[in-house]
């Protein structure tokens, strides 16, 4: 069990697409957004440099990253402890016979080695939608890469749990 007065967590492009588009809109559920917003603000969810390249839309959505970082994401360009553990896992995915070499041509322009890395590095825990599957050839999910480098991986759901949010419903007026 983590310890949650310390931990950091990363996210996934994922989890804010997604959340954006299909569980949490933002008209809908503003509360999620304040939740993440608060906790962006005190240092307790991080958004990488590299994740944030990767979202480029829907507009309202890239405002609100922008506005809620103030335009400052976590660095992983130029940190040699960062780019030497990214480098292990490219070398892992390379050189493993479960992934097609499609997988690893992916794995280079993805963010994902990057937030694993920074997580290993950092010991934050990522938070992505993706799910562990053992029998993938085409890509490499981040649960797989967490698991063969032992970072500590979870999803929205464990997030917010372990992070006490609780999100009322009021009657409309």
């Amino acid at each position: 069990m983590t310890n949650h007065i310390q931990t950091k967590y990363v996210l996934d492009a994922n989890i804010l697409i997604n959340a954006y588009w299909d569980y949490y809109p933002i008209d809908v559920f503003p509360g999620f957004w304040h939740f993440l917003s608060n906790n962006i603000t005190v240092d307790r969810i991080l958004i990488i440099d590299r994740v944030r390249v990767e979202i480029k839309s829907p507009p309202q959505l890239v405002q609100w990253i922008d506005q809620v970082t103030n335009g400052v994401f976590v660095p992983t360009i130029a940190q040699p402890a960062i780019a030497g553990t990214y480098g292990r896992m490219a070398d892992w995915v390379q050189g493993s016979l479960q992934y097609l070499p499609a997988a690893g041509d992916r794995f280079a322009r993805d963010a994902d080695g990057w937030l694993v890395a920074y997580a290993s590095v950092s010991s934050s825990v990522v938070v992505t939608n993706e799910v562990f599957d053992p029998n993938v050839r085409i890509r490499v999910p981040i649960p797989n890469l967490c698991e063969e480098f032992d970072v500590e991986c979870k999803n929205t759901l464990e997030l917010l749990r372990d992070l006490d949010a609780h999100f009322d419903w009021r009657q409309p007026p």
